[in-house]
């Protein structure tokens, strides 16, 4: 609220943007004329909060959070019984609310960095399987790019990926890798090899 009025308050003083002139050209247009200072105080002033809110008009929207805060903590302070349980009623519902959306940002700021570049890194791999023109390449391209999907599909489903397992008979302990990450491990060696000879093979045609 402070912000938003010494924001108002300097842009009215200082008017920036005054007698600059842009060049449109032929191209026609509405003239706007810029509200005044009495107008932009009772624009924030909503008629319908929920319609500001679904239209996304910040100021009004600020404005009715500040006077419905303002209204529950007077109600909750105050000498009536039913009102202080109403406003303590309402005060745990907008923290359970509130708490909703923590959980949400957090999840998403959580998966999404993971979520982008594993899509990433599939869109590189399609098309780096498209451009190969060996077999064997392909065949270690499509290994990395199952073997990715399967491990974003188990961190969305399960929250976690398993890199391996430990195994054990007749008294015999070994650890296997999941088979996600055996098909990444597998096409990278697949990778290598194709390189390696694909390109002497190249080299030698070319010379």
């Amino acid at each position: 609220g402070i912000a938003v009025s010494i924001g108002l308050l300097l842009g009215n003083l200082f008017r920036p943007g005054t007698g600059l002139s842009l060049e449109t050209g032929e191209a026609a247009g509405r003239e706007l004329a810029a509200p005044s200072m009495v107008d932009t105080l009772l624009n924030i002033v909503p008629t319908n909060p929920f319609a500001a809110l679904a239209k996304g008009q910040v100021l009004p929207t600020i404005f009715f959070a500040i006077i419905f805060g303002i209204s529950l903590s007077y109600l909750q302070v105050g000498k009536n019984e039913k009102a202080r349980k109403s406003a303590t009623t309402v005060l745990s519902l907008c923290d359970g609310i509130a708490e909703i959306m923590y959980k949400i940002v957090h999840g998403i700021m959580q998966y999404a960095p993971i979520g982008v570049f594993a899509l990433i890194a599939v869109v590189v791999m399609i098309y780096w399987l498209a451009q190969c023109e060996s077999t064997r390449g392909a065949a270690a391209l499509g290994l990395i790019i199952g073997g990715a999907l399967g491990n974003v599909v188990d961190r969305f489903i399960y929250g976690a990926v398993a890199d391996f397992f430990s195994f054990h008979a007749f008294g015999f302990y070994w650890y296997i890798f999941n088979i996600a990450d055996v098909t990444i491990v597998a096409g990278v060696a697949g990778l290598l090899y194709d390189f390696i000879f694909h390109g002497r093979k190249k080299v030698s045609n070319a010379s």
